[in-house]
């Protein structure tokens, strides 16, 4: 069975690819290693917005994607918070992905924490067409 889910995060891909199937904006509020991004490109995502606290993060996307082939210039990779979303992306979007907690193989001091989530996801919240999706995984 290859389409068996097997994580909470195959899930939330899996709900999400439902929303992009014909395309769209999606932003991935926290990047990390660069799977989310990657999974939303396959779902049908035309453009991305993905965001990290970290630079390690965004390079560690940003190469991800390269070797993917999947890199573009409508892959938008953003060093910043989450919750400041509002101000980099003046559409509206189909779909929004949080993967919350901590870079993986880096330090876990560094995490996604409830005051800035909050403000991201109401944020998320102002950018989100009709009928899009938000997804916000926990660990």
């Amino acid at each position: 069975m290859k389409n068996l889910i097997r994580s909470t995060t195959q899930l939330a891909m899996h709900f999400v690819s439902l929303y992009l199937r014909d395309g769209g904006t999606a932003i991935d509020a926290t990047c990390g290693n660069g799977n989310d991004t990657i999974a939303l490109l396959r779902s049908g995502a035309k453009e991305i917005y993905a965001f990290d606290i970290q630079q390690a993060a965004i390079e560690r996307t940003k190469d991800a994607l390269i070797k993917e082939g999947l890199y573009s210039d409508q892959v938008h990779l953003i060093q910043d918070s989450h919750e400041y979303m509002g101000a980099y992306i003046k559409k509206k979007v189909q779909a929004v992905v949080f993967n919350l907690g901590y870079l993986p193989a880096a330090s876990k001091e560094i995490a996604t924490c409830g005051e800035t989530t909050v403000k991201a996801v109401k944020a998320a919240l102002r950018l989100l067409a009709v009928n899009g999706l938000i997804c916000i995984t926990m660990y």
